[in-house]
């Protein structure tokens, strides 16, 4: 959790003020996080944000304004509705999350 407490406190819990960040990816001036809390990820870099006390990775960016990545969502705030689609917790209150563009229908979106 050392690159997640880094990440806060370099950029704080709402580094994009805007929840429609999270459709435009590609638009924004890129704030990276490193060693992400899991062996797999160790060493690299992903493109993150934060928002209304969440933070935001990118790890799978899309096609178009398709995208996906990890979520730490520490108080277990809401989502926001009409950016992430889908989103499902996976432990210790990190969730994988995706923003689909087209076809998002049925995808679950589950809290801790």
């Amino acid at each position: 959790m050392a690159g997640v407490s880094a990440f806060i406190a370099t950029y704080g819990w709402n580094s994009s003020t805007n929840d429609g960040d999270l459709d435009r990816w590609e638009d924004l001036q890129p704030h990276y996080i490193h060693d992400l809390p899991w062996t797999r990820y160790k060493g690299q870099q992903f493109q993150a944000l934060t928002h209304d006390r969440i933070l935001y990775v990118l790890s799978n960016p899309g096609w178009h304004h398709d995208y996906g990545g990890v979520a730490y969502n520490p108080t277990t705030n809401r989502f926001p509705e009409l950016m992430l689609n889908g989103f499902k917790p996976i432990g210790g209150h990190w969730y994988i999350w995706c923003s689909l563009e087209f076809n998002p229908q049925g995808l679950p979106q589950i809290y801790e």
